[in-house]
C-alpha cells in the first residue's frame, strides 16, 4: 500500500482539550481535525471549505520528550470585570480627571495593577515533539496529485500545529509502501491514535479512551464538529498484533482513520 508520510518536528505544542479553562490540558497527540486544519493551511485551501484534495484516510503517531506547565494570566477587559476586580472604573468625586483615569481605577490593596479582570491559568505544554502523519488516497494518481500539491503550495500562514505559536518544522515528505503483516511483541517509544473499531480487533491491548474531533466546519448558525472515539496506545504490547499495516522504515504499525 503506497501512502504519503509527513515527518514533522515541533519545539513545543499544546493541542488544547475543549472546555478546559483555568488548567489548560493538552491531548498527547494532535486530533485528526487539528491535523486537517494544518494541512489545509499548508496546501493553501480555503479554511472555510477545508481540504479540496481526495484524501481518504489518515493516521497519526508521535512522541515527545516532556510536559512542562506554563503559568500565565488571563485578562478580561470588559468594563464589568474591571469594576468587579477594582471596585470602580472612575475616581471618586472631587478628583481631577487626569487622576481619575490613571490612579484610582488601577489600584488594588495599595498596588497598581493591569486593567480588567484577571485570573491565573496553567497550561500543560508538550516539549520536543516528533510526529509522523500518514496520508492515504483512493488511487495512485490521487497520491501523486497530493504530493505535487505540497511542493507547489502557498500556505495562508506560517506553518503551525496547535496554537498559533506552535511552529512546525517539516523534516520529510515521502512516498512509502506499507506492508500488511503481524507486528511482533514490542515496546515502542511512540504513541498512536487507534480508532475504536480497530481497537476491538486487539482485546488484550491497553489504551486510554478519548473522543477527538475528526473534522470541524463553520456552517451557520453554529460551528459543526464531528467527533470519533479513539484509544491512545503507548506502544507497549506483550503479544503480536495480527494483520496490521507496518511502516518498515520505523518498524511502526499504522492505524487508519477513515475521513
Amino acid at each position: 500500500m503506497k501512502v504519503l508520510r509527513l515527518r514533522l518536528l515541533q519545539p513545543s505544542a499544546l493541542y488544547r482539550v475543549p472546555y478546559a479553562y483555568q488548567k489548560i490540558l493538552t491531548y498527547p497527540l494532535p486530533p485528526y481535525a487539528t491535523v486537517l486544519g494544518f494541512l489545509t493551511n499548508w496546501l493553501g485551501n480555503d479554511p472555510d471549505v477545508g481540504l479540496s484534495l481526495p484524501l481518504e484516510q489518515i493516521a497519526v503517531a508521535g512522541r515527545w520528550e516532556s510536559v512542562v506547565p506554563e503559568y500565565t494570566w488571563a485578562r478580561n477587559l470588559a468594563k464589568e470585570e474591571h469594576e468587579n476586580y477594582f471596585g470602580a472604573v472612575a475616581a471618586p468625586a472631587g478628583r481631577s480627571s487626569k487622576r481619575a483615569l490613571r490612579r484610582p481605577s488601577r489600584m488594588r490593596w495599595g498596588l497598581p495593577e493591569h486593567p480588567g479582570g484577571q485570573s491565573p491559568r496553567t497550561s500543560l505544554v508538550l516539549q520536543k515533539i516528533e510526529l509522523l502523519l500518514y496520508l492515504g488516497t483512493k488511487t495512485p494518481d490521487h497520491l501523486s496529485l497530493l504530493k505535487k500539491a505540497f511542493y507547489e503550495s502557498q500556505p495562508h500562514e506560517i506553518l503551525h500545529l496547535g496554537r498559533a505559536e506552535d511552529l512546525v518544522i517539516p523534516l520529510a515528505l515521502e512516498e512509502v509502501i506499507l506492508r500488511k503483516g503481524d507486528l511482533p511483541p514490542s515496546k515502542l517509544s511512540w504513541r498512536f491514535w487507534i480508532p475504536w473499531k480497530e481497537m476491538q480487533r486487539f482485546p488484550g491491548l491497553r489504551g486510554t479512551p478519548y473522543r477527538v474531533a475528526l473534522w470541524a466546519q463553520d456552517k451557520p448558525p453554529a460551528r459543526q464538529v464531528k467527533t470519533v472515539p479513539v484509544f491512545l496506545w503507548e506502544g507497549d504490547t506483550p503479544y503480536p498484533l495480527p494483520d496490521v499495516y507496518i511502516d518498515e522504515n520505523y518498524n511502526l504499525p499504522v492505524f487508519w482513520q477513515k475521513l
